[in-house]
This record gives C-alpha cells, sequence and structure tokens, in this order.
C-alpha cells in the first residue's frame, strides 16, 4: 500500500519545487550566515526602533492637543529613517549562487559573475583579514572578514566562510550552471 504524498499546509501560497539533480543554485546563500553577535545586535536595534515607533503611534492616537500631535508627529517622521536603515542592515553581506557574487553594502550592492573573477584571496589589514575578489578590473572586497560581527571571536567561522568562498569560486570555474 502506498502512503498519499503529504502536501504542505500553505501550498497554496508557497509552492514546493522539485529540486532535479543537477539543477542550478539560484537562491542566495549567505556567506558567512549571520554570527550570533551580528543577530543579537540586529534584533535589539530592531525591537527598539519597532517599540519607538508603536509607542509613537499610540501617543498620536491618544493626543487631543495640536501640540502634542505634531511631537507624535516629528517622533515618526525621525524615526523613519532609523527603520529603513536596520532594514539595510538585515540584508548587508556577501552572498552567493551559481551566477556569481552578491555584496550588498550600506548604500549599493554589487553583482560580479563568477567567470568575471580571477581568484577568491584573502588579504591582511589593521583590522583583521578580509576575503577579496580579484577580477580584470581589480580587486573587490568583500563583507567576510576575520573581524566582522560575523566571525569575531570565531575563528573557525573565519576558516568555513574562505573555504567556502574558494571552493564556490574552483568549482563555478570547472562546471558553469545549467539551464534550467
Amino acid at each position: 500500500m502506498t502512503e498519499t504524498p503529504r502536501k504542505p499546509i500553505f501550498g497554496f501560497v508557497f509552492t514546493p519545487r522539485q529540486i532535479q539533480p543537477g539543477s542550478p543554485q539560484v537562491r542566495w546563500i549567505r556567506v558567512p550566515a549571520r554570527g550570533p553577535l551580528r543577530l543579537a545586535v540586529l534584533v535589539l536595534v530592531t525591537l527598539f526602533s519597532m517599540s519607538l515607533l508603536g509607542s509613537a503611534l499610540f501617543a498620536l492616537a491618544g493626543m487631543r492637543s495640536p501640540a502634542g500631535v505634531g511631537i507624535a508627529m516629528a517622533v515618526i517622521v525621525l524615526s523613519l529613517p532609523i527603520i529603513g536603515l536596520v532594514s539595510r542592515a538585515w540584508v548587508l553581506g556577501t552572498f552567493v549562487n551559481d551566477t556569481g557574487v552578491k555584496i550588498s553594502r550600506w548604500w549599493r550592492t554589487e553583482h560580479v559573475p563568477w567567470p568575471a573573477i580571477d581568484s577568491v584571496d584573502e588579504q591582511a589589514g589593521m583590522g583583521g583579514h578580509q576575503v577579496i575578489l580579484v577580477t580584470t578590473d581589480g580587486m573587490i572586497r568583500t563583507s567576510i572578514g576575520s573581524a566582522t560581527l560575523d566571525t569575531l571571536l570565531r575563528t573557525e567561522a573565519w576558516s568555513i566562510a574562505v573555504d567556502r568562498m574558494q571552493t564556490w569560486w574552483r568549482e563555478s570555474r570547472t562546471s558553469p550552471p545549467s539551464a534550467a
């Protein structure tokens, strides 16, 4: 007797994809994964900014005087850039997939395809070591460093991140991603 396949609860929203052998990695994977220190800072800053905005909204709802409404509106307007920066902080980092490397910084995001990268190296600096991408146009610094919030006091995570980047680069040189 064969068992009927289980259907996900929210299958109508998130349709499951059948992963076939040899299919390319299209989802961006963060290298290294967020460390405990980065997660703690992000969660605390997010909770603080959301509680600031929430308290301002409640204060706005209960205000009866024009001066109180003005102050509450000023707090809301001043907290919007903070919320924008906190949202951006959640997506900062270096990401890889079969097409290349995506480096999300505070004000811009760079995409470098694997064929344009000549090598993935380490470079020593004043703040520890950092992974750089050597291209025909020059060097591109990644956000992967030995003294970042992701790898601080976690030398094994730093070593794994460097190895993962170099391995992904090597494997992308030998077999180009196949079209799905």
